[in-house]
């Protein structure tokens, strides 16, 4: 999604280059999670019970849902009918994905800061 936000600086490469990057990303992503799907499910089962990835959670709803169906003109049109300007859909859409984004990075920040609490096991030497 950071990839495809930046859409902007990367089509001075060429239009529609964001692709590239995204499927990059895309195939690591399924490769690593292919190669490594032993181990996979319980840590995600594990985390998806905190608080953390609440936030990280809601984040994502409000950046993937909210901000779209906010983002569409014809909502935006049929709702203020002739007084209709692009700014009031951009800045919405745009307000609430930062609004995403934010609660994304709170969410990352709370569960990088989250003590062990004896979770990891020690390797012995």
């Amino acid at each position: 999604m950071f990839i495809r936000e930046c859409d902007g600086f990367l089509d001075a490469i060429s239009h529609g280059f964001w692709k590239v990057p995204a499927n990059i990303v895309l195939g690591v992503s399924i490769y690593y999670a292919y190669k490594n799907k032993n181990t996979l499910f319980q840590p995600l089962l594990t985390h998806n019970q905190t608080r953390e990835f609440t936030f990280i959670y809601i984040g994502l709803l409000v950046i993937m849902v909210f901000s779209r169906i906010f983002g569409t003109a014809n909502l935006w049109q049929y709702l203020v009918d002739d007084n209709y300007h692009r700014f009031y859909k951009k800045i919405t859409q745009e307000g609430l994905e930062l609004f995403g984004y934010t609660l994304v990075f709170y969410g990352s920040m709370l569960l990088h800061l989250k003590p062990d609490n004896g979770q990891t096991k020690k390797v012995e030497q």
